[in-house]
């Protein structure tokens, strides 16, 4: 269940910091908008991780953002299926 809560928190952040910005100038984010991204998913992961849940704090939140990732269209030179399925594993492996 953690792991699938992470999940849902990562995507949502990432989609609250990252996922509505569509500028075509320079970087296609500005550094504040990594940094926040950053320091909000920092507090769910260290409140799960406190609970003797780290290792689904960082599966959860690692497979949201390659979800995200690849509905950005950003998970290039094919990388998306060997690192889901690395996720995936990982999400089976871990008892909660």
């Amino acid at each position: 269940m953690a792991i699938a809560a992470m999940t849902a928190v990562a995507l949502a952040t990432w989609f609250a910091w990252l996922g509505w910005d569509r500028s075509a100038t320079g970087s296609p984010y500005e550094l504040w908008q990594a940094l926040g991204l950053i320091v909000t998913l920092a507090v769910p992961v260290i409140w799960t991780s406190s609970r003797n849940r780290a290792a689904a704090a960082v599966t959860g939140t690692a497979f949201g953002l390659l979800l995200a990732t690849a509905h950005a269209g950003t998970a290039y030179e094919g990388l998306f299926l060997p690192g889901f399925l690395v996720a995936a594993m990982l999400a089976i492996l871990i008892k909660d």
